[in-house]
């Protein structure tokens, strides 16, 4: 005789899972559980979000039409700026090989970062896949990067708290993770302000 129980959402079907001794199986929820939960649905649109505008940037990079667009629709006085902006964006296109080794060392560092922000997730007790954690990083670090605060500071926490939550981490630790990964950078930064400070 099999006994079915329902949990709402994947945390509570973990917390289910680890009351149970051997011989209790769990499926995991399916997509339309997952999206029925708020913490998941935040953090898909959020996902959407980051996807589509690295989607508008590729386009941006490969073609000219989004530059004569905007040259069309925005006021003179803006069209050195997006000069500029389009010089930026059509790097990779003119210089491939530069751009390949540009790409690969921001990697490089972006895999360097996730690792030692995990490691002050490991530092706070909390339990967050490294794959996980890989999904969810590089798009914190992406949109904190939007300059709409000084620092990112907001944004960033913001991000946190709600790309943590379908994790099961609850706001006050996705939080305190945020604000020590700032830190830590900040910490980090100050050798290059003393190297640029000082005499050559």
């Amino acid at each position: 005789e099999m006994e079915v129980e329902h949990a709402e959402n994947g945390r509570i079907a973990v917390e289910m899972f680890s009351r149970h001794e051997a011989g209790y199986y769990a499926l995991l929820p399916d997509l339309r559980a997952r999206l029925a939960d708020p913490a998941w649905r935040k953090a898909s649109w959020l996902m959407l979000l980051f996807a589509l505008a690295g989607a508008a940037a590729t386009v941006a990079a490969l073609t000219s039409t989004p530059w004569h667009l905007a040259s069309r629709l925005l006021p003179s006085r803006v069209h050195p700026l997006l000069s500029r902006l389009q010089t930026a964006f059509t790097f990779p296109r003119r210089n491939p090989r530069a751009a390949a080794i540009a790409t690969l060392l921001s990697l490089a560092n972006l895999l360097l970062l996730a690792a030692a922000c995990h490691a002050l997730s490991l530092a706070l007790s909390l339990t967050i896949p490294w794959p996980q954690w890989l999904a969810i990083f590089p798009v914190i670090t992406v949109l904190s990067a939007i300059p709409l605060t000084p620092g990112g500071l907001g944004i960033r926490e913001a991000l946190f708290v709600a790309l943590l939550a379908p994790l099961g981490i609850p706001a006050a630790p996705a939080l305190a993770l945020s604000l020590l990964n700032y830190l830590a950078g900040t910490f980090w930064s100050l050798f290059g302000a003393a190297l640029f400070v000082l005499p050559r």
